[in-house]
């Protein structure tokens, strides 16, 4: 049996933190930095602060660059640039 995950959400922002909630049916997010060079720092919470200090993010993904979190239906918090969120379900 062959399942096909179809594409539910996009979201995209220029500026600005960019809050991602929780969905429970979630199946996969794909989270895309689309700066050119800026790093992107994430935080797989809510709330608090997003920035390049190691305590305050969980994930660093470069300019031009992805990170896809299979089966992760939590929040999802970026930090002030281009970004994609991308959720599959």
């Amino acid at each position: 049996m062959t399942v096909t995950e179809a594409k539910i959400t996009v979201l995209k922002r220029l500026t600005g933190d960019v809050d991602l909630p929780e969905r429970e049916h979630r199946k996969k997010l794909i989270i895309q930095n689309t700066h050119a060079s800026n790093v992107l720092y994430v935080k797989l919470v809510s709330t608090g602060t997003v920035d390049s200090t190691a305590a305050n993010y969980d994930i660093q993904i470069a300019g031009k660059a992805n990170i896809i979190l299979d089966n992760y239906s939590g929040p999802a918090k970026a930090s002030a640039t281009d970004v994609n969120y991308t959720e599959l379900g």
